[in-house]
């Protein structure tokens, strides 16, 4: 398994297997949502990759557990030797399959990700019409700027930070914010280049960087 690792409960948001297996996660915020013990959503990456079924398989189990988890948004599927990729979010238990094309996923349904749903397919369909560029990705996942028509959001939530919340990239606000920005590219050859940055407070931005052949 090739991805990150959190550091405080052991799981990981993004990851990939070397068998060409795929997983992201969002979490699934604003809510009144209450669990008891929940089991870490990282894990649920971990355990799709390190298994032998099929993402349909995976994703009809998780429907009987998903109620021992706090709101996610569940990406899984593979990127080789085919791109097949679904989405699982188990506080509506809705399953979303996705056809070739560009996708924009988000962790909320309202104002706060429209914007940078809109603005994110727009910069790489721009980014798709010549060589694709990890810098370039990541400078575009890196703007700041916010909703200008922004009228639903949630209601404990000023407008200034609804604002500061409506951008592609959120800069920290105590808890809350991008800790990471991810840029993947696979080629048709099976050559695949990754390229993170993590934002932390002590050390500022880090820098990974990562290639891989699945052939």
């Amino acid at each position: 398994m090739i991805g990150g690792r959190d550091l405080k409960q052991g799981g990981t948001w993004l990851a990939f297997s070397k068998a060409g297996k795929f997983a992201a996660l969002t979490n699934y915020p604003f809510v009144d949502r209450q669990v008891a013990d929940p089991i870490s959503r990282g894990f649920l990456i971990m355990d799709y990759l390190d298994s032998e079924i099929s993402a349909s398989d995976y994703v009809s189990n998780l429907r009987y557990h998903r109620e021992q988890f706090e709101g996610y948004h569940l990406l899984v599927g593979r990127i080789h030797p085919k791109i097949e990729l679904k989405m699982y979010n188990n506080v509506d238990d809705s399953l979303t399959n996705y056809a070739a094309g560009i996708h924009s996923i988000s962790n909320t349904y309202d104002d706060l990700s429209a914007y940078r749903k809109s603005q994110s397919v727009k910069d790489l369909t721009h980014l798709m019409q010549g060589e694709i560029d990890l810098n370039k990705m990541l400078k575009n996942f890196q703007n700041t700027e916010s909703n200008p028509h922004l009228t639903d959001f949630p209601s404990f939530l000023t407008l200034d930070q609804a604002k500061k919340a409506s951008g592609i990239f959120i800069k920290g606000q105590g808890d809350f914010g991008t800790v990471s920005t991810t840029a993947i590219a696979l080629d048709k050859s099976g050559q695949l280049s990754m390229k993170e940055v993590r934002y932390t407070r002590e050390l500022g931005q880090e820098e990974i960087e990562i290639k891989f052949n699945f052939t």
